[in-house]
């Protein structure tokens, strides 16, 4: 489980505009099967490093973190996406979020598909996926 997601879910439910940008919500790596609420998306842990002291302490923790972003449209989730990338960019640093101190965070690579629904229909899913790359201490 990625502890940054976390922290970038519970932050985004508090920040303006959350049940505009994302009725389908944010979730942990997939979302529940029949989520018709679009867009929504899904975060996962993409790589962790700590930082230690000489005798092993974690003394920080440096987590990135991929966000996708899933649509009925390429308009809405791009909106969605720049929505998620300007409430972390705000406050970019020195904040506690949950049990998390943030000591820094950042939006860094995005990138776009379609995929076409496995339902027989020739409707497509447009998706945009952001990466967030934070520094934090427990």
């Amino acid at each position: 489980m990625s502890v940054l997601g976390q922290a970038a879910r519970t932050y985004l439910a508090a920040y303006t505009g959350y049940v505009t940008y994302l009725p389908g919500g944010v979730s942990p790596d997939q979302t529940g099967q029949g989520n018709t609420s679009q867009p929504y998306a899904v975060y996962q842990s993409i790589s962790r490093q700590r930082q230690r002291t000489t005798s092993g302490a974690v003394v920080a923790t440096t987590e990135r973190v991929q966000v996708t972003v899933v649509g009925e449209t390429r308009s809405s989730s791009q909106a969605t996406a720049n929505w998620i990338a300007a409430a972390i960019t705000a406050t970019p640093s020195r904040q506690t979020v949950g049990s998390l101190f943030i000591h820094s965070w950042r939006v860094e690579e995005e990138s776009s598909s379609n995929e076409v629904y496995q339902d027989g229909s020739d409707e497509s899913a447009r998706i945009i996926s952001i990466e967030i790359v934070g520094t934090y201490t427990e």
